[in-house]
């Protein structure tokens, strides 16, 4: 059994930049932390060191959204979990996004502070200058908040190529969580391709506990669905893909407020 990686976003309201069918209400939120018991959830670098036991789960959160400090905080640590938060650095300070102060708490609290780049543009489409900014300036601007560099990073939409890899490498971090579904052993034989299963709102209870006890049958199920949604993506290109992926769900949020 091995240590499945969720990959959560907003707690509450979505953020600006935020999409309802990645945020769970708060009371939703408790329940899964309810079900995933005491002593189950695991930190980043646990897993990266060898040290998450069969069956435990590391908490991530993708963007910055503020809700994770306000609210997902409080709730995981009455229950003594920590987790990891990937911060969008230029959205540092603007609403429903952490401020610099939120992001000082949560590593007091012990959670791992991680970077998903500046703007939130899909790595793979940018050239080697840009790449590179994305990259190192949201590094330097975590060291500036934290006094220290951060050492982990997630994939602005799971996008990535083998040059995305090598410039990750280069930049200094040691991990990188990808989109990928899948289950990880600890330690994870290549950090930098660390494998999460994304948290999406229609998820019942039941299918958590499916993803956490890492149900075979469930993630081949999610792993044939992300399969042919990457053939989508290359062959309408990224852009053509996220426009039409949104009048999607936006039709879906308007048909469920009928």
């Amino acid at each position: 059994m091995s240590t499945a990686v969720l990959m959560y976003h907003g707690v509450g309201d979505p953020a600006p930049f935020g999409e309802a069918h990645y945020t769970f209400g708060e009371e939703a939120f408790d329940r899964h932390l309810h079900l995933l018991g005491q002593g189950r959830v695991v930190s980043l670098d646990a897993l990266l060191e060898g040290r998450a036991p069969p069956g435990s789960v590391v908490l991530t959160f993708d963007d910055g959204e503020r809700s994770v400090a306000q609210r997902a905080l409080p709730l995981m640590k009455a229950r003594n979990m920590v987790g990891t938060l990937f911060v969008t650095t230029g959205w540092i300070g603007t609403k429903g996004y952490v401020e610099g102060d939120d992001l000082g708490l949560l590593a007091q609290e012990g959670w791992t502070i991680g970077t998903h780049g500046v703007t939130h543009r899909f790595l793979s489409d940018l050239g080697h200058a840009d790449l590179s900014q994305e990259l190192v300036q949201s590094r330097d601007a975590l060291t500036r908040i934290l006094g220290q560099p951060p050492l982990h990073m997630s994939l602005p939409g799971g996008r990535e190529d083998h040059r995305v890899l090598q410039q990750v490498r280069e930049a200094g971090y040691r991990s990188l969580c990808t989109s990928t579904v899948g289950v990880n052993s600890s330690p994870v034989p290549d950090p930098f391709r660390i494998r999460r299963a994304m948290m999406i709102r229609s998820f019942d209870e039941a299918a958590l506990g499916r993803i956490i006890d890492g149900d075979r049958w469930f993630y081949l199920t999610l792993q044939t669905r992300q399969r042919a949604l990457g053939l989508a993506k290359r062959a309408m290109g990224n852009q053509r893909y996220e426009q039409l992926r949104a009048l999607a769900f936006g039709a879906l949020q308007r048909l469920r407020r009928r």
